[in-house]
């Protein structure tokens, strides 16, 4: 079709190529017919120099025009602005992705450049967003200081933190921005989330079942509140997608409520 159109016009694969770049869902895949009409095409040189170029140009554009909104997002607890700034790199994570696939750049050049400055922006903010999330994480499950005998101190979960409020929530979407960030791998922040699960799932399991322990030894008064924070503790490793560690609290805190309702209590279920 494109060779049928340049013998209509110099110009007739390039608008081909233009009607079709405006109508198709994803119009970085086009690239993949841009660098097929030529066998010489995937070479950013010869890319670059014919009227095919402003494919490329358009789509590097736009991933400027995209990270420079991801840049000037914060983490916050609004989950439908968290959702939007996945949305946003997990756009250009498919564009540079695709970018890689059909073309061989020179780290150099200008669209080079562009590519690169666009990695190391998104990348330093999914940094600070797995900060961010870390950090709300400790903030709405906090360890407190407790006295043992003498100066022994150690860190307990602290149960009497809320079990609702801004708190949670800024962590839920937090958690739910990172595990969006999945698909993201072409920005080398992979072992970094992969790392912030580890690190999370250990601290969230660690804090459930010390809560739990203490509800078993019969060292809290009211357990009802205890039992919704460790609800909140199954509800961010669901988010982080460390199911069995999950269900495993879950299991426990039903096992739990189901004895502290034989002795006459009666709990609002985690």
């Amino acid at each position: 079709m494109i060779q049928d159109c340049l013998a209509v016009s110099p110009e007739g694969g390039r608008r081909m190529v233009d009607i079709l770049f405006a109508h198709v869902a994803e119009p970085e895949r086009m690239l993949r017919v841009v660098t097929r009409t030529n066998r010489l095409a995937d070479k950013e040189t010869m890319l670059s120099h014919s009227d095919m170029g402003v494919f490329v140009e358009r789509l590097l554009a736009s991933v400027t025009t995209r990270v420079a909104r991801i840049a000037a997002a914060r983490p916050s607890p609004d989950e439908a602005a968290m959702a939007e700034v996945v949305q946003e790199v997990a756009w250009c994570a498919g564009v540079l992705g695709e970018i890689d696939l059909c073309l061989q750049m020179r780290p150099d050049s200008p669209w080079g450049r562009a590519a690169r400055m666009a990695r190391i922006q998104v990348a330093g903010q999914m940094s600070g967003l797995m900060k961010s999330a870390s950090a709300a994480v400790h903030a709405a499950l906090p360890m407190k200081r407790q006295r043992l005998s003498g100066r022994m101190t150690r860190l307990s979960p602290w149960l009497d933190a809320p079990a609702t409020g801004e708190a949670v929530e800024a962590a839920a979407a937090l958690l739910n921005a990172v595990g969006g960030l999945r698909g993201a791998a072409v920005f080398g922040c992979e072992g970094d989330r992969m790392a912030l699960k580890t690190e999370l799932t250990d601290y969230l399991s660690i804090w459930a079942n010390e809560t739990l322990d203490h509800l078993a030894d019969g060292q809290v008064a009211q357990p009802e509140g205890p039992l919704r924070l460790v609800g909140v503790a199954a509800r961010f490793l669901t988010l982080i997608d460390a199911l069995e560690a999950a269900r495993a609290v879950r299991r426990r805190a039903a096992a739990a409520e189901a004895l502290l309702a034989t002795q006459g209590a009666s709990p609002a279920a985690a």
